[in-house]
């Protein structure tokens, strides 16, 4: 199977990949990793946070170039989840008028699995959490105070038997928290960040 890395810019994706079927339609070219024109290339549209269109980038060596990404710019580690009740109804945040899933950054004492329960736990005011999968790894590139950092999430598909009443954290600009209705989140929750539909479509 085909290594690929999403990095989602804004509503659009920079796919990083090797060995990979492209479409026809597919805006994209080959990386040799000794091309440093072609690397600078990614890099520019890294520091500009930029990206007009999805695009993907086919590389001979892509752990090579993922490291060197990840050492030029600033990583930031977060975790979250996509929780069910018992119903299989997601739970949604409302956050700075966006419907979103609750994640937050990692602290450093704990682990990807600690942190994701915590987050949700802060979030939404809900417990009994129960993580269901494996991690889904997601890339977001923002920029903070005129550098472009890397937020690198682990989300988890979670279960919970948690009936009482929902607790927004309004600190965190969350305004709502909902159980959603299954099968019906993409058409009825907007807007919602691209990435997150990513999420909800991969546990879907």
């Amino acid at each position: 199977m085909s290594q690929k890395y999403k990095f989602f810019i804004t509503e659009n994706c920079l796919i990083l990949c090797q060995n990979e079927a492209i479409g026809p339609s597919a805006s994209s070219f080959v990386l040799s990793t000794s091309d440093e024109a072609a690397y600078t290339r990614i890099v520019r549209i890294f520091s500009s946070c930029n990206l007009t269109d999805d695009q993907t980038i086919i590389v001979d060596n892509l752990e090579k170039v993922i490291d060197r990404l990840f050492a030029e710019f600033t990583v930031i580690k977060a975790a979250g989840g996509l929780v069910e009740n018992q119903n299989g109804d997601p739970l949604l945040i409302y956050r700075n008028e966006v419907w979103d899933l609750p994640k937050g950054k990692l602290e450093k004492s704990e682990t990807i699995e600690e942190g994701a329960i915590r987050e949700v736990e802060e979030e939404c005011g809900v417990s009994n959490l129960q993580i269901q999968s494996e991690a889904l790894t997601s890339y977001h590139l923002y920029q903070a105070k005129g550098k472009t950092c890397i937020k690198r999430t682990y989300w988890f598909r979670m279960k919970t038997d948690f009936a009482e009443a929902l607790i927004p954290q309004t600190e965190e600009g969350i305004t709502q928290v909902i159980w959603a209705e299954k099968n019906k989140v993409l058409s009825l929750y907007r807007p919602m960040y691209r990435s997150i539909k990513h999420v909800i479509e991969y546990y879907s």
